[in-house]
């Protein structure tokens, strides 16, 4: 069982103001990644010839891309057959 995003046509990098919890020097950064959705397994009845899915990295920092500056994922599909949303946590490997 897969899911994948075939190739980008839209990569945005945003910055927000940060959360309520947060301190006011924070800032709220990220990248969205949009791409035509592959699956297979349980995801293949959800594909379509249209189904966009976003992979959006959360974190902080000061407009950095770097693998160390991403705290947080999304992954947002839209279209057609399926609409849903899963997110979590990144960890760091040894």
């Amino acid at each position: 069982m897969a899911l994948s995003l075939r190739s980008f046509w839209l990569v945005v990098l945003f910055s927000a103001a940060p959360p309520a919890f947060a301190c006011a020097c924070c800032t709220h950064e990220g990248q969205r990644n949009v791409a035509t959705a592959a699956g297979s397994g349980v995801f293949r009845p959800g594909i379509a010839p249209r189904q966009l899915l976003t992979l959006i990295l959360q974190g902080g920092g000061d407009s950095c891309t770097s693998a160390n500056d991403f705290s947080h994922w999304t992954l947002v599909m839209r279209g057609a057959k399926a609409n849903y949303t899963l997110f979590g946590e990144l960890v760091t490997t040894k």
